[in-house]
């Protein structure tokens, strides 16, 4: 059921509301920080209907069906996870954030990474406390990162996110804004920068993947594995999760590598692989996929 138009929505993007949550995820005291959050994720998990019927079908994807209390519970206990990450990403510079700590599993992958001159691309999602992941990844291996992402419709709310995210250490570059933008990321990995790709999120303008989740069709963006094999750098799969207050676990995967000039199949294969990796994740973590967006996971046309 659609929320109606003709009454007052809260738009996850607004202006107004990213900067009061930041005020208050930002000067709030620890108590309310530690604490609060949750209670915003259950109140705007009951009146945003629309994005609760999205993270329902997330749901059954992972589980299947289930007992309308048990699927109404984790419906809630995603917005609360939601709630609880957005805070402490737009939190970080608060003193509680000092003391932040990673649990790291699969470190020896970006060791063996860190070795190599050139870059390499992060295949992550919008799971768990991804905007607190990239921030670690840049000062743990003193390199460059920039996140890519499509361009929120709202230009300052997307303008304020990146401000905060650019003052913990990570640019944003988003996808379609500038005709050249594929040139300076080639050329960033080429000079052994990072670049942190979102897989559960299709630009409308993109072309895309078919590859399998949780055993239904699902699509990946083609970029990051055209970008991979175009520059020669491997893609590893990164993704986080939250385990407690400024606590986290970062799963980290094997890399994965496309050739240069690689056939259709070796970039699918990768892609799948890919999918493999966020499925895994999933299973453990069912209730922290913030994948909010209807229908741009779904296939819409061969990539060829």
């Amino acid at each position: 059921m659609a929320e109606p138009s003709h009454r007052f929505r809260l738009k996850h993007d607004a202006y107004w509301l990213r900067r009061l949550a930041y005020l208050g995820a930002r000067y709030s005291p620890p108590g309310f920080m530690k604490h609060g959050a949750a209670g915003f994720g259950a109140f705007f998990s009951g009146i945003l209907p629309s994005y609760r019927n999205v993270v329902r079908e997330n749901l059954r994807r992972i589980y299947g069906p289930r007992s309308a209390w048990q699927e109404q519970k984790d419906i809630t206990k995603t917005f609360v996870s939601y709630a609880n990450c957005l805070a402490e990403a737009l939190g970080l510079e608060r003193m509680d954030a000092n003391a932040i700590e990673y649990t790291v599993l699969g470190q020896e992958f970006l060791d063996e990474l860190s070795k190599c001159e050139t870059g390499f691309i992060v295949a992550t999602a919008h799971v768990g406390a991804w905007d607190c992941a990239a921030p670690h990844l840049h000062r743990t291996m003193q390199r460059p990162v920039i996140v890519v992402m499509e361009r929120e419709g709202n230009a300052a709310a997307r303008e304020f996110q990146d401000s905060v995210r650019a003052r913990a250490g990570v640019e944003i570059a988003h996808v379609g804004e500038d005709a050249f933008e594929g040139l300076r990321l080639l050329k960033h990995l080429r000079n052994g920068g990072i670049i942190a790709v979102q897989l559960d999120r299709t630009p409308k303008s993109g072309r895309t993947l078919d590859v399998s989740l949780f055993g239904h069709p699902y699509v990946t963006p083609a970029g990051p594995f055209q970008l991979a094999s175009l520059a020669s750098v491997p893609i590893i799969p990164v993704y986080s999760a939250r385990i407690g207050f400024y606590h986290y676990e970062i799963r980290i995967f094997a890399p994965l590598r496309v050739g240069r000039r690689a056939a259709h199949c070796e970039v699918l294969k990768a892609a799948q692989s890919a999918a493999d990796s966020l499925e895994e994740f999933l299973r453990i973590y069912p209730t922290q996929w913030f994948h909010f967006e209807r229908g741009t996971d779904l296939p819409r046309r061969k990539d060829s």
